[in-house]
């Protein structure tokens, strides 16, 4: 019976590979499904996470570039105001250096005009006081004041 297989054995093994198969299975295939559960939800929790953290970071970037826009325009408020207030603060002293320079102006036109004034009260005292002395020597004597005030009236109704 060499060449022919017997069925017996045949059998034998089938059964064999069967009862090995449930064995292994048993034995394996539930622990290796159980640890591959486990780790697949290590993997869920790990990726929600993941995903919060991820969430999270979004939500502190989001917070930081708003802080950062309120920051700009902020500096930028700032930097309108105080350019408005050293602009006003320029108009301000080129009014107030106009109003001293017209001050200025007024003051020496009014300067002028009293030393004008004076110089024409000096002016008409020394062509009096040639007047006088020529006259004095015209008439050899000696003139009155009260003489001397008429002549010298005459004189600047006359000149002007």
């Amino acid at each position: 019976m060499g060449g022919l297989i017997d069925l017996g054995d045949m059998l034998f093994h089938i059964v064999n590979v069967i009862i090995l198969f449930l064995f292994l299975k048993w034995l394996l295939y539930k622990p290796v499904v159980n640890f591959l559960k486990k780790r697949e939800e290590k993997f869920a929790v790990q990726s929600n996470d993941l995903e919060n953290r991820e969430k999270a970071v979004q939500e502190d970037k989001d917070k930081y570039e708003a802080l950062i826009k309120g920051s700009k325009e902020e500096s930028a408020r700032i930097m309108k105001t105080t350019t408005d207030a050293a602009n006003a603060r320029a108009t301000e002293i080129i009014v107030n250096a106009q109003k001293e320079a017209q001050q200025l102006l007024e003051k020496s036109q009014h300067d002028i005009d009293e030393r004008s004034k004076q110089a024409m009260v000096d002016l008409k005292a020394d062509i009096a006081d040639m007047a006088c002395d020529l006259a004095a020597r015209i008439l050899k004597r000696e003139i009155k004041e009260e003489d001397n005030n008429k002549i010298i009236e005459d004189f600047f109704k006359r000149v002007g």
